[in-house]
């Protein structure tokens, strides 16, 4: 390295002060144009204004209570002090809070509801999970003895003595109980039946 070389120290810190000094100074000068154009703009809007009154007080029947003066003076009266506009705009800004609180409490309360409502939906889900469990446990137990009562019975079963199926209703499980009972009877009576033949058969027989 040669010796006569110098070393630089850059104060990064120091240029992004410059650089946010720059900014602001291009920001300050636009609202100045800003604020210049718009009272340049109320002047001579004013003095149109002005012109367009006296012109018409001129072409009119003099009225005392209306003229030039009094009226440019109306226009005079608009001007505010900067301090009544931030107030104007404090007033403005309470207002917007308090609506929005008011938007506010009108959602917390429709969320109340809507956590109560949840609430007793899962509360019915939970009622219900207690009373689905065991019929699902006795449907699992009647297909048991359908099967059983199948295989003792020598004719297919129709549609209304078939199985239960997973979605099966309360009143389907109510239908199917009295069909397998109409089953059951007519098990019952060929038993009687066959029994009463055996009997008859044996008496025919020890003769």
């Amino acid at each position: 390295m040669d010796s006569n070389e110098e070393f630089v120290v850059v104060n990064e810190e120091n240029d992004n002060r410059r650089d946010a000094v720059a900014r602001l100074d291009v920001l300050v000068d636009l609202f100045k144009q800003t604020i210049r154009t718009l009272n340049q703009s109320s002047i001579l809007l004013k003095d149109e204004l002005q012109t367009a009154i006296t012109v018409t007080l001129q072409s009119s029947t003099p009225d005392h209570s209306s003229t030039v003066e009094h009226l440019v003076k109306q226009l005079d009266d608009i001007s505010v002090s900067p301090e009544e506009v931030r107030k104007t705009y404090v007033r403005q800004l309470c207002s917007r809070l308090v609506a929005v609180n008011e938007e506010k409490q009108v959602v917390m309360t429709e969320l109340v509801e809507l956590n109560n409502q949840l609430r007793k939906a899962e509360a019915e889900t939970r009622k219900w999970k207690k009373v689905i469990e065991p019929i699902l446990k006795i449907e699992t137990e009647i297909k048991k003895f359908d099967s059983m009562l199948s295989s003792k019975e020598e004719s297919v079963l129709d549609e209304t003595g078939s199985l239960l199926s997973d979605d099966s209703t309360v009143d389907d499980v109510c239908n199917f109980l009295n069909s397998m009972h109409n089953r059951i009877q007519t098990l019952h009576t060929e038993a009687s039946a066959m029994k009463s033949r055996s009997s008859t058969f044996k008496v025919y027989v020890t003769m």
